[in-house]
């Protein structure tokens, strides 16, 4: 036993030194993180969500969406996320530089919702109040938007309720079968609300320095329209994990 302090001694220095390799180093780094400028719009990326999309936040992560849902594209090399449409680019450490809690996800039971703002809107929906309607639907009742859905139902961030002189502007508009009985309305919550607006926020596809958006480019000097185009293909390292 006479070697017990020093062993005690080396053990505090491994755990010590794996801290400060896995903890600190990481925590020194994303604190140097600063948005960056688009010199083209002179805006910056990424940018702070509203108030109402922070609050969905987290009704996201009380929820546990994280536990079906990923937030991270895997670049070129890693899987087929780029290939499948789910980004322009990987993920990396700058599209989270403003998230309080990073959910990154643990599993793909449902779909990466990284770009999903980008993904839910559709052709004239501007501002997404198109999808954030489309969302609260779902979230009330998956089946009726998707019969193969395995994802549940969250009927209870809505309210069902009777419709007094006339129907709310916020109820949702349901197929048959899938919304309350006659003279009753579905009304989502503050809850639901603030979840559709953090969901239609998720939009990480900007180019940034460490992860530039592969621009098209004409194959061996073609020249003219119809030029066949071909992507440049990233040769970055891993995404963080």
């Amino acid at each position: 036993m006479k070697h017990g302090p020093f062993i005690l001694v080396g053990l505090l220095l491994a755990s010590a030194s794996s801290w400060c390799g896995m903890v600190l180093a990481p925590l020194v780094q994303w604190r140097d993180l600063q948005p960056e400028k688009d010199e083209g719009t002179a805006t910056y990326y990424p940018s702070r969500r509203s108030g109402l999309a922070e609050q969905g936040s987290e009704v996201y992560r009380a929820m546990g969406c994280f536990h079906c849902h990923t937030q991270i594209i895997r670049g070129r090399g890693l899987g087929m996320d780029l290939e499948k449409g789910l980004g322009t680019r990987r993920s990396v450490a700058i599209d989270f530089l403003y998230d309080h809690t990073v959910m990154p996800g643990e599993t793909r039971l449902g779909p990466d919702l990284a770009n999903f703002g980008v993904r839910s809107r559709k052709a004239g929906d501007t501002n997404g109040a198109l999808a954030r309607r489309s969302i609260l639907v779902k979230l009330f009742d998956p089946r009726s938007v998707n019969s193969a859905s395995i994802m549940p139902s969250y009927a209870h961030l809505f309210e069902v309720r009777k419709i007094s002189r006339t129907p709310s502007p916020e109820a949702l508009v349901l197929s048959p079968g899938a919304g309350a009985q006659s003279g009753f309305e579905v009304v989502p919550k503050p809850e639901a609300i603030a979840l559709a607006a953090y969901l239609t926020s998720l939009d990480s596809q900007k180019s940034v320095f460490v992860a530039p958006v592969p621009k098209p480019v004409k194959k061996g000097g073609e020249k003219g329209t119809n030029a066949s185009p071909s992507v440049v293909v990233e040769t970055h390292s891993a995404p963080p994990k």
